[in-house]
């Protein structure tokens, strides 16, 4: 599930900068062609546009113009992220691309995990019933 996460320029400007700074690493994907990882150079402003510089492999060769969405995750417990950009320029080992208009989170389920601490008690009602149901969380692991 996608769902919003800004579209406010100075705010994703100064994610991008964080993505460089912290060394994220970043998944780039296209329908069709197989999923590789990117890292960002350098943000930068060129005639009143910001630009994102990042590394690619040498092998791999965008279509530039053509919209490509980028995937990140600062850690196991925050919620993965994207945009969408679109190349404007490439070398054998980098590509130049507009900043992204949108940063988005993607979530696997309609609601977050909650994290409990251990032998925590669970009560649930499930929907379209009158049972009740009661659980003592013994240990937890992540999936």
């Amino acid at each position: 599930m996608k769902r919003h996460w800004s579209k406010n320029k100075d705010e994703i400007v100064e994610e991008i900068e964080k993505l460089g700074q912290d060394e994220i690493s970043l998944i780039l994907a296209r329908s069709g062609d197989p999923a590789c990882a990117i890292s960002i150079r350098r943000l930068f402003e060129e005639a009143c546009d910001f630009f994102v510089e990042f590394d690619k492999p040498p092998t791999l060769q965008l279509d530039e113009g053509e919209p490509y969405c980028v995937f990140y995750q600062r850690n196991e417990q925050s919620l993965m992220r994207g945009f969408s950009l679109q190349a404007v320029r490439q070398s054998e080992r980098f590509a130049r691309a507009s900043l992204p208009e949108e940063i988005f989170e993607v979530q696997r389920r309609r609601h977050p995990r909650v994290y409990t601490p251990q032998h925590s008690s669970l009560t649930c009602v499930p929907k379209n019933s009158q049972r009740l149901f009661t659980a003592q969380i013994l240990c937890w692991q992540s999936i």
